[in-house]
């Protein structure tokens, strides 16, 4: 039997930003909204103003540029008032995930959770990060510097015995060879 995995996540303020932007604009796609919208309300500005509009041309190209920006320092601030919030500002251990052969075990200064491998949703490697979601609103951070017990690469051999290749994304550089 091959010893567990187990990450000590110590998150930061970089950490959070960093996990925070993934899953905003790569798992959930926003970043394509902030794209198609502007696009499709300058398509309907200049619509309008083929059909002599011009007011409607200039409230529709400023609601395509205005409506994102305003989303993105929205973005920023919530971002910023979550880290004062939870304290990030100094790192500091949230909690600790043991990958073994049956289950993934969480724990937590309140709470010690056992998950089995059918409920991971999703799983993403990335350079110095693993992000593992058990649904599409609840992930845990594994930063690969916070392995405790095993290695990047036995994280990596762990979670593609275990979870269908279909819901494994690796989204780092292979190395060449």
């Amino acid at each position: 039997m091959e010893k567990p995995i187990v990450v000590r996540t110590t998150v930061n303020a970089q950490i959070f930003r960093d996990f925070s932007h993934f899953n905003a604009f790569q798992m959930n796609h926003r970043g394509l909204m902030l794209l198609f919208f502007p696009v499709f309300l300058i398509i309907l500005g200049v619509v309008h103003l083929s059909t002599g509009s011009r007011l409607f041309f200039y409230a529709y190209c400023g609601a395509g540029l205005l409506l994102p920006l305003a989303y993105l320092i929205f973005y920023r601030v919530s971002l910023n008032r979550q880290i004062r919030l939870h304290h990030l500002e100094m790192p500091r251990v949230a909690y600790t995930v043991t990958l073994g052969q049956k289950d993934v075990k969480v724990t937590s200064e309140t709470e010690i959770t056992t998950f089995q491998w059918h409920q991971v949703y999703r799983v993403f490697h990335l350079e110095q990060v693993s992000y593992l979601y058990l649904t599409k609103a609840r992930a845990f951070i594994l930063p690969h510097g916070d392995l405790q017990q095993g290695t990047p690469e036995a994280l990596f051999k762990l979670v593609g015995e275990q979870v269908p290749p279909i819901r494994v994304k690796h989204k780092r550089r292979q190395p060449k060879g």
